[in-house]
């Protein structure tokens, strides 16, 4: 077992509030998002999302004893606690947007149509999204990745979950139309709230599966280096595999309204 300490640190609580309040206001516009999506759409799933979304919170102090991220403890706002890790507010508000708006943004997509190039291309752009969204709060103290053995850091960001984080968006958004284009129906796409935290684990973790692994096993960073590049391929032959599933899924247009025979009135009748 690699011996690896983990920080500890106080973050105030007036940067907390600004956390609270930048990712708090950020959940509100990807509620507005949804609830126009649902409203334009005639559905409620959008909003199932949403709710879901929330709940996946639960996944993150998973990561961060696997992964070897943590949070500011002491005097923190708490969201939930366990797993032995405290997780604060403000990132139960990101779960609310990171994931919601970007899974019902791909999801339109594909159902409007998309092509292999611009399935990649959205994926690189979202990957450096996802990635440029994290140095800002690393450098604040509002988290941080921990280890010696951390592999292929960038300001203090490990680049294996640049790949990661935005693979599982697209998986997910891939899995979740073909659910409900398949078997989910109005009534059933309530379920989305649990399935959310499920597809969560079953995607993200997967592929995570050996740097995981190596971060828990060793402080050789030869071997956590090779763990890194292992799972960042793993996601990559999940983007092709859901590519392939997501490429060419058009949502079919329905037919339009019949128009009603207007007969004319027979004169002398």
């Amino acid at each position: 077992m690699p011996t690896i300490t983990r920080p500890d640190w106080a973050l105030a609580p007036t940067e907390q509030t600004i956390a609270g309040v930048i990712f708090g206001l950020a959940a509100l516009a990807a509620l507005a998002y949804m609830i126009y999506v649902a409203r334009a759409e005639r559905t409620m799933w959008p909003v199932y999302l949403f709710l879901g979304c929330g709940l996946g919170v639960f996944y993150e102090p998973i990561n961060n004893v696997l992964g070897h991220c943590t949070y500011p403890e002491i005097g923190q706002f708490t969201w939930i606690s366990t797993f032995g890790r405290d997780i604060p507010v403000y990132i139960g508000f990101v779960y609310f947007f990171y994931f919601s708006a970007s899974i019902l943004w791909i999801s339109r997509r594909i159902a409007a149509g998309i092509t292999a190039r611009q399935w990649w291309t959205y994926y690189a752009v979202f990957t450096v999204l996802v990635t440029c969204f994290e140095f800002v709060p690393i450098h604040r103290g509002w988290w941080q990745y921990y280890g010696d053995n951390q592999a292929l850091r960038v300001l203090g960001f490990p680049m294996w979950w640049w790949v990661l984080n935005s693979f599982c968006l697209f998986v997910i958004a891939t899995l979740f139309h073909h659910l409900r284009a398949r078997l989910l129906t109005r009534r059933t796409s309530v379920l989305l709230i649990p399935m959310v935290p499920l597809a969560l684990f079953a995607v993200h973790g997967a592929a995570a599966i050996p740097i995981f692994t190596a971060l828990n096993s060793t402080d050789n960073q030869v071997i956590t280096t090779l763990a890194s590049l292992a799972s960042m391929l793993l996601a990559l032959t999940g983007m092709w595999l859901a590519g392939k599933a997501a490429v060419g899924q058009r949502a079919p247009v329905p037919p339009p309204a019949p128009v009603p025979r207007v007969t004319a009135p027979v004169a002398g009748a």
